[in-house]
Parts: C-alpha cells; sequence; structure tokens
C-alpha cells in the first residue's frame, strides 16, 4: 500500500471540523510564509561572500551567463533562471535572493505533499509540516543548500514531488517534476532511473538496500560497477562519476559516518511503516533515494549523493515525534511547531554574519 487508506483521511477532515483550527485561515498562513521566506531570502542574499565555499563560483557563473561567455554549468532551468534575474537587474544578489526564494516555498510545499500522504496519525498533518520544516532549518545542510550548493538545493523539492506524484500514478504531473529538478541539476538524473524502485515490495526494496551497502561497505562498488557500465558501452561516463572531485583532495572511499547516518533514518521509516505510524510512501522514498549513494558513495563529495535522502529525515522525525505525542492536546503540537520555527529561523540567520 502506497498511500493512506481513503478512512484515514475521513477521519482526519472529520477531527480538524470538530476542533476550531487555530490559525486564521489559509491565506493568512500563506502571507505569513511569503513574508518571512522574503525577509530571511533577503538574509541570504546580503550574507558577506566568504559565507558559503562556493559563492564566488556562482557569482563568477551568474556573470558569465550574462555576458555570454562559456560556463560548464548547462542546466537548463538554473541557466533560465540566471539569465532572467540578469537580464531584469543584473545584480547577483538578486539572484541568490531568487534561488533562496524558490527553495523555501518549494521545500514547504514538498514537506507538505510528502506529509500530507504519509501521516497515518489523525489530525496533525498540517502542524507536522510546520514541525518538519522548522527541524528541517536545523539542519546544517539545508543551510548549505542556500548558500554553497545552490543547484542541489533547488533539485530536491521538485524530486520528492515527483516521486510522490509517481506512487500516486499521476504521470503527466510526475514526468514535469521530474524534468524540474534534472532543470536544476544534472545529479537527478540518476534517481529519476531508480524510480521503478518505488514500486516495489518495501520488503524487496529492504533487501536491495542491504545488498548495496554490503558491496559499498567492502569497498566493491567500483570493481562491481565497472563491469556493467562498460557491458551497456558507457565506460566513459562510468569514469566521469567515480574522478568526481579527485583533484580537490576531498576524502573519498567508504564513509561509515555518511552510511550510518543514513541507514538509522531508513530503520527508523522502515519501522515506522510497519507500525502504521506511517504509509509505506515514506520509506519507499527515503530507500530510494538513498541508493545512488550506496552505488556511487565512493566518490569525493559523497555527501552530495545523500543531499535527496536527507531532505526527507525531518518528515520523519517529525511523524515520529507526532506519534509519540499523540495524546497530547493538538494546540500544545501547534505551539511546539511555531516556537521550533522561530528558534530555527533566527539560528539560520545568525549563520549568515
Amino acid at each position: 500500500m502506497l498511500l493512506p487508506r481513503d478512512d484515514w483521511r475521513i477521519e482526519r477532515a472529520s477531527a480538524w471540523q470538530e476542533t476550531p483550527i487555530l490559525p486564521p485561515s489559509r491565506l493568512f498562513l500563506i502571507a505569513a510564509i511569503l513574508l518571512i521566506s522574503i525577509v530571511v531570502s533577503s538574509f541570504v542574499a546580503n550574507r558577506p561572500l566568504h559565507i558559503g565555499a562556493d559563492a564566488d563560483g556562482y557569482i563568477s557563473v551568474f556573470n558569465s551567463l550574462n555576458y555570454g561567455h562559456y560556463t560548464r554549468i548547462s542546466e537548463p532551468l538554473f541557466v533560465g533562471l540566471a539569465l532572467a534575474v540578469g537580464s531584469l537587474t543584473g545584480n547577483y544578489k538578486f539572484f541568490f535572493f531568487a534561488c533562496s526564494l524558490i527553495l523555501f516555498f518549494s521545500s514547504l510545499y514538498a514537506n507538505h505533499r510528502l506529509i500530507n500522504r504519509v501521516v497515518m496519525t489523525p489530525y496533525r498533518g498540517r502542524y507536522i509540516t510546520y514541525l518538519a520544516f522548522g527541524l528541517l532549518l536545523y539542519s546544517p545542510f539545508y543551510f548549505n543548500m542556500h548558500v554553497n550548493i545552490l543547484r542541489h538545493g533547488m533539485a530536491v523539492p521538485f524530486l520528492l514531488l515527483g516521486y510522490l506524484m509517481v506512487m500516486e500514478k499521476r504521470y503527466p504531473s510526475a514526468a514535469l517534476l521530474l524534468l524540474a529538478s534534472l532543470g536544476f541539476h544534472a545529479s537527478s538524473l540518476i534517481h529519476i532511473l531508480l524510480v521503478p524502485l518505488l514500486f516495489l515490495n518495501l520488503r524487496i526494496l529492504v533487501g536491495l538496500f542491504l545488498a548495496f551497502s554490503a558491496i559499498y561497505l567492502a569497498n566493491l562498488s567500483s570493481a562491481v560497477l565497472g563491469p556493467i557500465f562498460a557491458f551497456l558501452n558507457m565506460a566513459s561516463s562510468f569514469e566521469t562519476i567515480s574522478e568526481y572531485g579527485a583533484s580537490s583532495g576531498h576524502r573519498s572511499g567508504v564513509r561509515f559516518d555518511f552510511w550510518l547516518f543514513t541507514t538509522f533514518f531508513v530503520g527508523l521509516s522502515v519501522m515506522a511503516a510497519w507500525r502504521n505510524v506511517v504509509a509505506e510512501a515514506l520509506p519507499r522514498v527515503m530507500v530510494t533515494s538513498s541508493i545512488p549513494f550506496l552505488l556511487f558513495g565512493y566518490i569525493s563529495f559523497s555527501d552530495r549523493l545523500l543531499v535527496f535522502s536527507w531532505f526527507i529525515i525531518a518528515a520523519i522525525v517529525a511523524c515520529c515525534s507526532s506519534w509519540i505525542l499523540m495524546n497530547i492536546e493538538r494546540n500544545f503540537l501547534f505551539v511546539v511547531a511555531v516556537l521550533l520555527n522561530l528558534v530555527a529561523m533566527g539560528m539560520f540567520i545568525g549563520k549568515l554574519f
């Protein structure tokens, strides 16, 4: 079962009707989120350039694109955004602002859609969304998505939404969202190729995760994949992937720390699904988005292969936390979500000084 049964939706809807909704209206929430996003994105855009190792590189790319010079970056949506901002203002700060604003909105919407589809605890879906977003803001990698790995960051929410549309069998919408993800960063391609895994039985999917983990931890990924790529006449592509970041001197090889961290949350999502805390859609997405790391995690900067799966961790924690707190008054969860978001926003902005 990929999605919660309809009776869960009915039960949740009935509960919301029986209890007053604390936020005044959906329009008020949208306006508040827009205002907060604009304020925080403005801080991101006007930060000192030493915050974010790739800031100078992105400024160089922005200027090169707008002056018609060659740049290795060719993803059409990212290039189109840079050219559109350049034609309007020519100011790289507004470009950073636009990237960050897209990230905030798409991240919040992706979390909302994910949690709305997987949460099995009645009448908390809306509040869990805000709780998850607050947890996401705490994570250092999400901060880096705004100030360092912009293209990865903008690709992630669209990939997640595409996965959800696939599981809902809304294939035209899924295709557009997955192409949008690819339009921001080419690394989305390997995740798109793994879409068929979303339809496997969860136990089979977990078995694949464990099998690929064994190969990765034994440091045999390259030895296993090399002949496969050669058989497919894609040896040059395999060499390009394997040499990613090799000249940087960044640590490569087996990263037990990354694997342990990811595996913990994969296991948590699977156990939550088997205990009917969440629908199976959550571990399916988590496992599938983790497999690229198990295949190519020996390269330098292998944590960038995990950006997609780490993005989902906040939703896993929020859903499990809601299940633990399910007997506590729903108003308490709303207060926790609001306070967490305020503190997280303050910490996020504080990193920009």
